[in-house]
């Protein structure tokens, strides 16, 4: 039991009623400072706490903890009221500490996603299934507002990332003929997507353009293949051309390179 010297024979329950008084008159004290005062009390406050032991600051953080776990209704209330009065405060506040702590802030952000990958997709899968509406609302509405931007930056993506965008363009065309399985795996995918980064990497290193080329065709006219690891492989654009259009065949022996 805690006994306080001014007050040795108060209840518990007097104890706790005083205070509670003593959090309202401090923060009615708090809401009537100005703003040199509370620069000041603040001062005051990292001041003391630059001099507090680790078993001092602990303790303050456990009264803390257990204080919120009590009162959670109330502190998210209170958390609620504030957002709501203060959002474009709060907005601005976000978007300057982010302009000067990107680095930062893109290093914790990848952390905390390698550490929550399941807790992050169920999240997104539940936000998506609650919200679908609304979310393609939004996404129209950014559309036909950011036209021009939205294809400047599609461009130059394309124009950076040529492997990646070829692969999901040959997707994209294979999944209009239906000749993409719906049982590839993700790692059968990064294959397919491998090949078309190898494709344009040979591109930059040789001068000499390169495709990925379907060894059975997806729409031939006696057997179609599919759009697989297995039936991919890169090639020159020449030979890739002959295969098309059948004037010529490609040189027995090409070595068809696996990524």
């Amino acid at each position: 039991m805690i006994i306080n010297k001014r007050y040795p024979n108060e209840t518990p329950e007097e104890r706790e009623e005083r205070l509670a008084k003593k959090r309202v008159r401090e923060r009615k004290r708090i809401q009537r400072e100005t703003p040199e005062e509370r620069e000041e009390r603040l001062v005051k406050e990292r001041k003391w706490r630059q001099r507090e032991t680790p078993e001092q600051r602990a303790k303050r953080l456990e009264g803390k903890r257990v204080w919120r776990e009590k009162n959670r209704e109330r502190v998210r209330e209170y958390r609620d009221a504030y957002y709501v009065k203060n959002r474009e405060k709060r907005r601005e506040y976000r978007h300057a500490y982010y302009a000067k702590n990107r680095e930062k802030e893109l290093k914790k952000f990848a952390k905390y996603r390698k550490e929550n990958v399941e807790s992050i997709r169920e999240y997104g899968r539940t936000y998506r299934a609650k919200n679908g509406e609304k979310r393609r609302e939004y996404k129209h509405a950014y559309y036909v507002k950011n036209k021009e931007k939205l294809r400047e930056r599609q461009s130059r993506y394309r124009k950076n990332n040529r492997g990646p965008s070829n692969a999901q363009n040959a997707k994209r065309r294979a999944a209009k003929l239906e000749r993409t399985p719906a049982w590839l795996t993700e790692e059968e995918l990064k294959a397919i997507a491998n090949l078309f980064i190898e494709a344009h990497r040979r591109t930059r290193a040789t001068g000499v353009t390169h495709h990925v080329h379907h060894i059975y065709e997806l729409q031939g006219k006696t057997v179609s293949g599919l759009h697989v690891f297995e039936n991919l492989v890169v090639m020159p654009e020449k030979a890739h051309q002959a295969c098309h259009s059948r004037r010529r065949k490609v040189k027995s022996g090409y070595n068809y390179t696996r990524v």
